[in-house]
């Protein structure tokens, strides 16, 4: 359906209140005409308000003019004709009821045809989907086949090293381990995420989600270098957060449609608070406070943190994801999957960003968690994966060089592949 050039629906109803519109005036006329006491038969009146109906409904008072050749007659139905439409606009308000009213009428004949053809479209749409995910499927699987390999590890790789040590345990005040295993278990979630954006065609997607997983290799960077102190902080930061959400939830409830919490919830959430505030700090409360300490600012910034993990470098990585994130102007003709034109949707290009990025920091994901109590075997298997890494790259780069080249050339011909 295009909503752009079909209005059935608008042309009814302009059609039913122009209608509408002429019953009113030609009413208004009938019963007012006789105050006027022109000396005419009633078949003459008649046939000035059919001529006047006329008139009304092509918007021709020139016409209406012209067939009224009496001038007195003329004068009195142009004058009655004025006072109708005066008093019909009285009514709009009325109107305007009445056509929300048929909107919501019509509205569920819409949605079951919109159904009805669904049924037989989404089929279609299955099937173009399927034939576009198997193309780009063949096309970059010498690229994203390593990734998938290196993202296998990584979930051996969390688990093994959860189980080797005990991190699970209730009773342990490891905080540096618990923080970075969870990290971990995180940056394999968003890693899954990242790949399955890019094997459906979504490069800016793929690098939104991949910003996310640049900064937990950034936070368990910064937490692996340092003491349990670090972690620790790290963790009660959860108590801020949790504080900062209830603020703006309280704010905002009503219009929410909310119900408010528990006291005895929000008595805790900010008992809390006060607590970490007291032992760690005014600072403690930014976005990035449990960093403060470290990064000898009151108000730290992600790039302070990034600046801790010896990661600053990639600052203009991370400002290109920020695209696929936020509504700014460039974002608009500056994305990753165009070649000539921006892209509604999936498409072909610019998956080799992303997925090299993501290739990246599996490989510093799994360097933070083998480097943890380190032997042979595990320097050997860090070894291994960055090789893998390495050949996903090359890969990627290649793929990456030889989709843009044929778009060229598609377009060079015509479009014609």
């Amino acid at each position: 359906m295009d909503l752009f050039t079909e209005n059935s629906l608008e042309e009814e109803v302009k059609s039913v209140l122009a209608a509408q519109q002429a019953k009113f005036c030609i009413d208004y006329i009938r019963e007012n005409i006789s105050r006027y006491r022109l000396r005419i038969s009633p078949d003459r009146i008649e046939e000035i308000l059919s001529e006047t109906e006329e008139a009304l409904s092509s918007l021709d008072f020139r016409k209406l003019e012209s067939n009224i050749a009496c001038i007195e007659e003329q004068g009195v139905i142009l004058e009655l004709l004025d006072d109708s439409l005066l008093n019909y606009e009285k009514l709009l308000p009325d109107v305007q009821i009445s056509i929300n009213a048929a909107i919501e009428k019509v509205s569920p004949e819409f949605a079951d045809t919109l159904i009805r053809k669904w049924t037989t479209e989404e089929i279609q749409s299955q099937q173009n989907e399927a034939a576009f995910k198997q193309r780009l499927a063949q096309t970059w699987q010498n690229g994203l086949s390593p990734i998938r390999l290196i993202l296998n590890s990584t979930f051996e790789i969390g688990s093994a090293y959860i189980n080797h040590f005990n991190v699970e345990n209730t009773a342990s005040n490891d905080h540096r381990r618990i923080a970075l295993s969870l990290l971990h278990r995180r940056g394999c979630r968003t890693a899954s995420e990242t790949l399955c954006l890019i094997e459906n065609g979504f490069a800016d997607g793929a690098m939104a989600r991949w910003r996310t997983l640049h900064e937990i290799v950034v936070v368990m960077s910064v937490i692996n270098n340092g003491d349990d102190s670090v972690a620790k902080r790290y963790l009660d930061h959860a108590k801020v957060d949790d504080y900062k959400e209830l603020q703006r939830r309280k704010e905002n409830e009503l219009k929410l449609g909310y119900t408010s919490l528990p006291v005895e919830i929000t008595e805790k959430i900010e008992a809390d608070y006060g607590r970490v505030i007291e032992k760690y700090g005014k600072d403690f409360s930014g976005d990035w406070g449990w960093a403060a300490e470290l990064a000898e600012r009151s108000f730290v910034r992600f790039i302070d943190i990034e600046k801790l993990a010896d990661k600053a470098h990639m600052r203009y990585h991370y400002k290109v994801a920020n695209r696929g994130i936020h509504p700014a102007s460039k974002a608009l003709s500056h994305h990753a999957g165009a070649f000539d034109a921006p892209v509604a949707g999936a498409s072909n290009m610019g998956l080799e960003e992303p997925a090299k990025h993501l290739a990246i920091s599996l490989a510093e994901l799994n360097h933070i968690a083998l480097s943890e109590d380190p032997n042979i075997d595990r320097a050997a298997f860090i070894l291994t994966l960055s090789k893998i890494r390495d050949l996903a790259i090359d890969e990627l780069n290649t793929i990456g060089d030889a989709v843009f080249e044929r778009a060229i050339k598609i377009k060079m011909s015509g479009g014609i592949d």
